[in-house]
């Protein structure tokens, strides 16, 4: 059938480039070579899944593919070696997690460091951020790799650092000499680090203006660099743009549907209170010029969109109750009658009284 010869070609191609053998060209040394290509191929493929697939370590077939092959990778371009392979291995294991879910960020630079090698931390961190990560704060043994690829060199980074040889004689001004007092409080790790966060602040400086100059090949003199610097004005500005565009967009589509929302809107919310005073005051004008003008439905688009609305009749509390007036009437009564009977009192008592 045709899954059959299927099968049976994959398995010949599998054959042919695990026994090393080069059908295309003749063997015209007696050599056998294996193309890159081919490799990438066969790993790429179910063969090796199954003999990978949590055997060697606690990952499943697919990590162990990509492992293998980001260090086929590496060692084709000449930026790593069987032996750093094997001391990276170690150091990944000795600082993952129990999880076995990868290494986390605050353990790397211990983890370069066991490998005998450095980066500068702030160059460390761009580099992370630009991580696809599959779990988060944690970082893969084949993205590892190629940290380990990018490093510097410890110990060619510590011969850079020249500690002050301060000797007891005078110099010719007859001062003593003086060390940096804030250095001295630094470990050794920590000058690596200042030093080379120093160079990456430098780098970053020089490459955004000499980036049109230099050509592909310029750059690629240094093979210890194994990731571009983030620095591209070009690329910033066009996703700069680009948001801005989607801003204006979002800002259009925001405002056409607050539009469509008041609109459509049962209530009347959105109408001014004065424009319903004026329309109510209007009202009450024609119905007091023609009663029956009420009955007609005015042409006025804003009388069409509200509703009629009622005139509330406020009963104001009165000033003075009733009570208040009677019992009021009755004290000036009282008042009165006083005032005769008081005035009677005094006439009768001046007629009656001695000269």
């Amino acid at each position: 059938s045709d899954g059959a010869q299927s099968l049976d070609k994959r398995s010949e191609e599998r054959r042919r480039v695990l026994s090393c053998e080069d059908v295309s060209t003749p063997s015209m040394h007696n050599t056998s070579i294996v193309k890159f290509d081919d490799l990438i191929t066969v790993f790429n493929g179910d063969l090796f899944y199954p003999i990978l697939n949590k055997t060697f370590n606690h990952q499943d077939g697919a990590y162990n593919l990509k492992v293998v092959i980001k260090a086929i990778q590496l060692l084709q371009k000449r930026f790593t070696s069987f032996s750093q392979l094997r001391v990276t291995r170690v150091s990944f294991q000795t600082y993952e997690g129990s999880d076995h879910a990868g290494l986390e960020d605050k353990y790397v630079m211990r983890a370069l460091k066991l490998c005998g090698k450095i980066m500068a931390p702030d160059r460390l961190k761009q580099l992370l951020q630009r991580v696809d990560r599959l779990v988060s704060d944690r970082l893969m043994l084949y993205e590892f790799l190629d940290l380990v690829a990018g490093a510097d060199s410890l110990s060619m980074v510590e011969k850079k650092i020249i500690k002050d040889d301060l000797s007891e004689k005078l110099d010719h001004r007859g001062l003593y000499q003086v060390c940096e007092f804030q250095n001295e409080l630094l470990t050794q790790d920590e000058r690596c680090y200042k030093e080379l966060n120093n160079e990456f602040q430098e780098m970053l400086k020089i490459i955004p203006v000499t980036d049109k100059q230099l050509t592909s090949h310029n750059l690629s003199h240094n093979k210890q660099w194994a990731t571009p610097p983030l620095a591209n004005k070009s690329y910033r500005g066009k996703k700069t743009a680009k948001s801005k565009q989607e801003g204006k967009l979002l800002h259009g589509c925001v405002t056409n549907s607050n539009e469509i929302v008041n609109a459509n809107r049962e209530t009347n919310c959105g109408i001014c209170f004065k424009q319903i005073l004026n329309v109510v005051e209007r009202e009450d004008s024609n119905n007091v010029k023609s009663p029956t003008s009420s009955k007609e439905v005015s042409s006025s688009p804003i009388i069409s969109t509200t509703p009629k609305l009622e005139r509330l009749q406020w009963k104001k509390p009165l000033l003075v109750t009733d009570d208040e007036i009677s019992e009021t009437k009755q004290k000036i009564q009282d008042m009165q009658w006083t005032l005769s009977t008081r005035n009677t009192t005094n006439t009768r008592n001046n007629v009656h009284s001695p000269n």
